[in-house]
This record gives structure tokens, sequence and C-alpha cells, in this order.
């Protein structure tokens, strides 16, 4: 599903493992696809990531090096409850918006 406002809406968060825009890694947040195995890419199963957390090259903390299950676990976070509060979190501004 594409969703250009959440996406637009979730590069003005601070990335998820930094937890704060003053942090080392702030810097450009990138949206990382959670996809559903064989699933298409839906924007509102992304998360906000800087290049750090996000690409290949970056290093060992890379979301694409380490996989799903090895950035849960290095990081203690659960990507699907992330993926719950962010959409809580964006209907709610929506709707204090409207």
């Amino acid at each position: 599903m594409k969703d250009m406002a959440y996406l637009a809406w979730l590069h003005f968060l601070p990335c998820e493992v930094a937890g704060s825009p003053g942090s080392p890694c702030s810097g450009q947040v990138q949206a990382h696809h959670v996809r559903v195995l064989g699933g298409p890419r839906d924007d509102r199963r992304a998360i906000p990531l800087c290049g750090a957390h996000h690409l290949h090259d970056a290093g060992r903390d890379a979301i694409h090096r380490l996989g799903r299950r090895g950035f849960e676990r290095r990081f203690g976070v659960d990507l699907e409850v992330v993926i719950g509060r962010l959409n809580r979190q964006w209907q709610s501004e929506k709707q204090k918006a409207a």
C-alpha cells in the first residue's frame, strides 16, 4: 500500500534505534519497510532508521546486514510493536489536525 503522507511524516521522526535527534547516529532518517514474508511493500509498515541502522554498507548495526531477527535481538525491539505504535501515533496526529 502506498501512503506518501505517512512516509513524509516518518522522515521527521528520530531513528527508532537512536531514540533522539541529538544522538550520534542522527542524520537523514530513512524509511525501512518491514515486509511480511512474501508480501508486497507497504508504506504503513515502514519505520524510521538513520543510515547507520538501515544500510548494508553502514556497518555491523544495519538492519540489512543483521536481518530482522538479529536486529530485534541486538537492539531489544519488536518491529511489529514499533509498527503498531507508529500507526497509532500517525492516526492520532491526523485526527488532531482534522
